[in-house]
């Protein structure tokens, strides 16, 4: 079977009509979701700043918005700088299965290329949930832990075909050009762990280079460029180059009676994907209970085992972060950075959290461990549990099969808005983050272009 063809195709037709009402109901949230990160991320992140800069100088054909700049750049670039802006805080979505990241991938594709376009808002969200299916199902299908074992990121290896498949749509290319997008995008797949070594920003530049990656891929194809049309499945492609435990069936596996957009989560932590069971474990643990951080003698954590490799190893590394990074990356310090401060946001992974000596002494009584049951249901389902011993004898434990914001688990409209206003007023005043909020409930009734003007022209910081 050619699944690399059958796959793009199916993509390629959910691109083109209005998505069911209550996919649309979700893409919303989750390109809401998107533009606040981002906006928290262009703020206060020094990667985001160094790639807008760098996209200031270049320059070149004014199509599409980037945050922090009032001038709009090429829509491959301005691709790149919102997909590095967006990946910064580590809040951006999940897809469990995949292990990866799709919307800091898709959406600065999407809406480069919609805004390039003059698309209407509907066709957007259309061409964003082709992108997911796209990336989720490449990134599942290279089995996420085969991919770290050979030291790659799944979001920037499945994700430059998610960003190639929205380009394609928002595009209007025929079935064979996109194809040969996808095609083109396998030359494109790229991403290397090797930044936990010395919590580098290479981290964020990934889902930039993939998003970027994806919309030049999608314009090549548009000018009759081609690319191999088995390049997922074929023997020198993307399941065999990057892993040693991939399954093509799953590329195609159940099409059409499942969204992959459905099965993505918002993250409420910001760090690590891997952190978020233990670290809600943890605050499970000791609520409603009598208890201080001085009374706290030990910390054991059951981590899933493809966890390892990211979070907990070498533990000394991950006792003494050095940058933010490296704090995003380190369960001893998110166990005890929510435990200090009662919660996991982007303000806990501040420069400031990694000097307190506190905090330090408390990721000291950390210790993870392995067990075999975790690994059963993964990467459907990452669970983890947390066990606190105190100096008075109690042993305070909680176990979290599916952590909140996950699929099995989902954030309510409600707290997804909250989580919006806290980021999003980072960078914009309360009413001007409202009026983004509006005009991503009315989308499906504005071109993009009146939402991209909202993020380049109503900004107050960046």
């Amino acid at each position: 079977m050619n699944e690399t063809r059958k796959l793009a195709e199916y993509c390629h037709a959910i691109g083109q009509k209005p998505l069911p009402q209550d996919i649309a109901a979700y893409a919303r949230i989750l390109l809401m979701d998107y533009l606040g990160v981002a906006a928290a991320s262009a703020v206060l992140e020094e990667p985001s700043r160094i790639a807008r800069d760098l996209a200031r100088q270049m320059g070149g054909t004014p199509e599409s918005s980037a945050f922090g700049l009032d001038q709009r750049l090429p829509a491959p670039l301005a691709a790149f700088v919102n997909g590095i802006t967006a990946h910064g805080i580590e809040m951006d979505d999940t897809h469990a299965a995949g292990s990866s990241h799709p919307g800091v991938v898709v959406w600065p594709a999407a809406l480069a290329v919609g805004e390039r376009q003059d698309s209407g808002g509907a066709k957007i969200l259309s061409a964003a949930a082709a992108g997911y299916e796209m990336a989720c199902r490449v990134a599942s299908a290279a089995s996420p832990a085969g991919v770290y074992a050979r030291g790659f990121h799944p979001t920037s290896v499945a994700g430059v075909f998610g960003s190639a498949m929205a380009a394609a749509c928002l595009l209007d290319l025929t079935p064979d050009q996109t194809l040969n997008a996808v095609g083109i995008a396998g030359s494109l797949a790229s991403g290397n762990l090797e930044y936990l070594a010395q919590g580098t920003f290479t981290k964020r530049l990934q889902p930039g280079h993939a998003a970027h990656g994806g919309v030049l891929a999608a314009l090549l194809a548009q000018r009759g460029f081609t690319g191999p049309g088995t390049i997922l499945e074929g023997g020198a492609g993307i399941l065999h180059a990057y892993s040693d435990a991939s399954n093509a069936g799953q590329l195609v596996a159940h099409l059409g009676e499942t969204w992959e957009l459905m099965q993505t989560g918002i993250k409420p932590f910001g760090c690590c994907r891997y952190m978020h069971s233990p670290m809600e474990a943890a605050l499970r643990a000791v609520r409603g209970e009598a208890w201080d951080i001085q009374d706290i003698v030990a910390i054991r954590i059951g981590l899933v085992s493809a966890g390892w490799s990211l979070v907990a190893e070498p533990i000394e590394q991950k006792y003494a972060p050095r940058t933010r990074v490296d704090a995003q990356f380190s369960l001893p310090f998110g166990i005890a950075t929510a435990l200090a401060n009662g919660r996991g946001t982007v303000n806990e992974f501040r420069e400031t959290q990694l000097m307190d000596q506190t905090i330090l002494d408390l990721a000291r009584r950390v210790t993870v461990h392995h067990d075999e049951e975790l690994d059963s249901d993964y990467p459907a389902s990452w669970p983890a549990w947390c066990e606190i011993e105190l100096d008075d004898g109690r042993r305070l434990r909680a176990d979290v099969n599916t952590s909140k914001g996950d699929p099995g688990n989902p954030v309510t409209p409600a707290e997804a808005r909250e989580k919006f206003d806290a980021l999003a007023t980072i960078y914009w005043t309360a009413d001007q983050a409202h009026l983004v909020a509006e005009a991503v409930k009315q989308i499906d009734h504005l071109q993009v272009r009146r939402l991209m003007s909202i993020l380049r022209e109503d900004r107050r910081a960046g």
